[in-house]
């Protein structure tokens, strides 16, 4: 009976997760340097990615492993390309000034982004967001 214990714990892993892939757009052309994030709604590790210069993403868990958790998933997106203008030699200047961000702010929380998807089992899931 303990062997069969121990073979039962020792399967649990946590929950399914599936590999994810897709694409951030803006007026249909593809966004570079967005952090895309997805924050399962079960216990389970949250999954991100950057994407490449046509706006091109593929998740990874947090605790390295392809795809995200089979679940529905909060998604918060972020402009990353505004970080490059960090750094002492930038100091004290308006790094903004007629830059405007890709990705408006309500997207980069939790609480507020108006992006949900849902992770399937099965074959890999592509993902399209559009920001509007």
């Amino acid at each position: 009976m303990l062997l069969g214990l121990i073979a039962v714990v020792g399967c649990s892993g946590g929950p399914a997760i599936n590999e994810v892939e897709g694409v951030v757009t803006s007026g249909g052309k593809g966004l570079e340097k967005v952090q895309v994030n997805f924050f399962p709604n079960i216990d389970g590790p949250s999954s991100s990615a950057l994407t490449d210069a046509s706006g091109k993403f593929v998740l990874k868990t947090t605790d390295n492993r392809n795809g995200a958790v089979v679940a529905t998933h909060k998604v918060t997106l972020t402009d990353v390309s505004m970080f490059e203008t960090i750094g002492r030699e930038n100091e004290g200047k308006d790094v903004m000034k007629g830059r405007k961000l890709k990705v408006p702010t309500l997207y980069n929380d939790v609480t507020t982004t108006p992006v949900t998807q849902e992770v399937k089992s099965g074959a890999k899931n592509t993902v399209n967001i559009e920001i509007k």
